[in-house]
C-alpha cells in the first residue's frame, strides 16, 4: 500500500497506521478493529473543520460539485468504539465502516437551509469551486488541502457510503 506523493498528512497517517495495526495482529495475534467513519459531526468542531466549511461555502457561493454529505455523530462513533472494546472480538483484522446517519446530495444544500442565497446550486469542478470559495473567505489552509486532494490521482469525491451491516 502506498499513500502516494500527493497524500495529505491525514491520509498518509491512515496509510501508515492501518498496515502497522495489521502487523501488530500478525505478530501478537491480537484482534484489531480499524474504524473508518464518514464525516464526524458534533458541537465544538472549530473554525477549521473541513466539512463545516464546505457546507458554509456551498451556501455562500451557491455552487458545489457532485457527491454527498454523509455525517455520523461523534457520540455514535464513540459508542461504536466502546462497543468494540467491550464485546469480545474474533481473531483477525476487521474494518468497521460507520456512515449514513445524515446523508444528502451536495446539490440540495439550498433547500436544506432556512435562508439560502436564493440561487440554484450550480455544479462546478472541484478546483473551480475551491477558487471561488477561497475568493469569498474559505481559509487558505483548507483551500490548499482541497486543491491537493482534488489534483491527486484520486480526485476529491464525496461518494454515497454504505454502512457496515454489523453496526
Amino acid at each position: 500500500m502506498s499513500a502516494g506523493r500527493e497524500a495529505d498528512g491525514y491520509t498518509a497517517a491512515k496509510w501508515v497506521a492501518e498496515p502497522h495495526l495489521e502487523k501488530v495482529h500478525e505478530r501478537f495475534h491480537l484482534p484489531v478493529v480499524i474504524h473508518r467513519p464518514s464525516s464526524i459531526s458534533g458541537e465544538g468542531s472549530g473554525e477549521l473543520d473541513l466539512m463545516n466549511n464546505i457546507f458554509k461555502y456551498i451556501i455562500i457561493a451557491g455552487s458545489s460539485w457532485k457527491g454527498y454529505f454523509d455525517f455520523i455523530s461523534v457520540h455514535s462513533v464513540a459508542s461504536e468504539v466502546i462497543r468494540c472494546v467491550l464485546k469480545p472480538q474474533e481473531a483477525g483484522v476487521r474494518y468497521l465502516y460507520s456512515a449514513g446517519e445524515i446523508v444528502y446530495p451536495l446539490s440540495v444544500m439550498k433547500e436544506l437551509t432556512e435562508s439560502g442565497p436564493g440561487l440554484p446550486i450550480k455544479t462546478l469542478p472541484v478546483k473551480e469551486w475551491v477558487d471561488a470559495a477561497e475568493a469569498i473567505g474559505l481559509d487558505v489552509m483548507l483551500a490548499a488541502y482541497m486543491r491537493v486532494v482534488g489534483e491527486s490521482n484520486n480526485p476529491m469525491a464525496f461518494p454515497k457510503l454504505v454502512k457496515d451491516p454489523g453496526v
